[in-house]
């Protein structure tokens, strides 16, 4: 094969793998909130939102998880790529791990396991698939008189 031939192919072939490198970037966001009931002269206890809360994460957490009051405890947002793990810190010693597995039809399927102890072992571990931009709550372990609520969010670029 000639030179003239090859270089179009390998041309091809390199702007294929640069296509789909960019394609399989993930960024994934974690949202960490406390959500309490407590009584009305509880101290330093703030009814409604503390920090910053977009309207759309406050409609959501008073529609699924009706408490007084609602803390944002942590934000985080990491780019990742598909088949690779992210870890993330949680409050109370727990950890979150993500591993976007596939994108395909404008959905990420993630394999989502929280972990805790100090011989961290997973309390969840969940298989699932959200539509590209799309978000998951959970919610329920308790922590400091209240429940950490934790919003995952995963977004392809295409």
């Amino acid at each position: 094969m000639s030179l003239s031939r090859i270089a179009p192919i390998g041309l091809a072939f390199a702007l294929l793998c640069a296509f789909q490198a960019h394609a399989q970037e993930v960024e994934l966001r974690i949202e960490t909130v406390l959500a309490m009931n407590s009584p009305v002269d509880a101290p330093g206890l703030i009814k409604g939102f503390e920090g910053t809360f977009n309207p759309d994460l406050q409609k959501q957490l008073t529609n699924a998880f009706p408490y007084e009051s609602y803390q944002l405890l942590e934000r985080v947002s990491r780019k990742g790529q598909l088949g690779k793990r992210e870890d993330f810190s949680l409050p109370g010693g727990r950890f979150l791990q993500i591993a976007p597995r596939e994108y395909t039809n404008h959905r990420i399927a993630l394999q989502i396991m929280l972990m805790e102890g100090s011989a961290p072992s997973p309390f969840m571990n969940a298989a699932l698939s959200l539509p590209n931009n799309g978000t998951v709550f959970y919610g329920g372990r308790r922590y400091q008189g209240g429940i950490l609520i934790i919003r995952i969010g995963a977004t392809v670029k295409e």
